[in-house]
């Protein structure tokens, strides 16, 4: 399977593609309102034609939580992409995608993971995550919550996200792990496409609020 993904939910942009078990893949680092151009994201890994496009199996993108901005702008640049090419647009949580990429770093893969991003204003973003086979199973709701209750969220397993450095010496805080489109294309690798056809016009964003979690429609 081919897929192609992206990853824009906060002070970064990521893409990368995937082809059976070779990823290629391409990540830039910026202010959160400093977006790189899209011929720019492509280049980063040579995917530049209308014809690249037939090739793909699926196209996957983080859909949040996250930047809300960014997440509207990636859904609305991908969904006549993947309508006009006939092709699944799968979305991911970008907080599952997060998880994934903590992987790696655990020296104890049985323990949690615990993915906390500033949401600005004292809050995060927040879920917890228990691997399975390799990947990342949620064993908590994806919330927007106050920073200060972090310590308690985070008293067993690994930490990872910015959201955690004030506490840095009081949790397991793996701090080099990054989000990455890598793992975007991977959770959505899994996907069932015998099932569920992934129309472009139901992938939306996800954006959370406190005590509320509703889907922003385009």
């Amino acid at each position: 399977m081919k897929i192609l993904g992206f990853d824009l939910a906060a002070n970064y942009s990521s893409i990368a593609i995937q082809a059976g078990d070779e990823f290629n893949g391409f990540t830039q680092i910026h202010d959160v309102r400093a977006r790189p151009a899209w011929e720019d994201l492509f280049a980063g890994i040579g995917f530049s034609t209308p014809d690249d496009f037939k090739d793909l199996d699926a196209i996957s993108f983080a859909q949040g939580p996250g930047s809300y901005t960014a997440l509207r702008n990636i859904a609305t640049f991908l969904k006549p992409i993947a309508h006009l090419n006939k092709i699944p647009l799968i979305p991911i949580s970008s907080l599952q995608a997060f998880a994934l990429s903590a992987f790696d770093f655990m020296e104890d893969p049985h323990q949690k993971v615990h993915a906390a991003i500033d949401a600005q204003k004292g809050t995060c973003y927040f879920a917890s995550y228990a691997f399975v086979d390799g990947i990342p199973q949620p064993i908590t709701k994806e919330e927007v919550v106050d920073v200060s209750i972090l310590p308690q969220k985070g008293a067993d397993g690994y930490c990872i996200g910015n959201a955690w450095k004030d506490y840095s010496n009081a949790i397991t805080h793996l701090s080099e792990v990054t989000s990455h489109a890598g793992s975007v294309c991977r959770l959505a690798s899994l996907a069932d496409l015998q099932s569920n056809t992934f129309l472009p016009s139901e992938a939306n964003p996800v954006y959370l609020e406190p005590l509320t979690f509703r889907k922003i429609n385009e």
